[in-house]
């Protein structure tokens, strides 16, 4: 959750990288203990290693998501500026 929170702080991103890798860190020790302390078949096993490849896979999205969206934006930013210096040399130009 702080991982998701410091995401939005200018500046943070690298923090939320490290707070999201530790995360998913403890809970690898924590499916290992489930597996150990209730046997590899267990379903508390199998939360736990479902619960991390659910973290991984939205992980994996959000991080898509993210860099589409940066390349989205930035597209657009400079299709504006583009259009906005385009039309005002065209008011000297025309």
């Amino acid at each position: 959750m702080a991982a998701v929170a410091v995401a939005f702080v200018p500046g943070g991103q690298l923090l939320a990288a490290g707070l999201g890798a530790a995360s998913l860190v403890f809970a690898g020790i924590s499916t290992l203990y489930n597996a150990k302390a209730y046997g590899w078949g267990s379903d508390q096993f199998y939360t736990g290693a479902a619960g991390m490849a659910l973290s991984i896979g939205l992980g994996a999205v959000g991080s898509l998501a993210g860099s589409m969206a940066a390349t989205n934006i930035g597209k657009n930013v400079i299709k504006g500026a583009h259009d906005t210096v385009s039309s005002i040399v065209g008011w000297f130009t025309a």
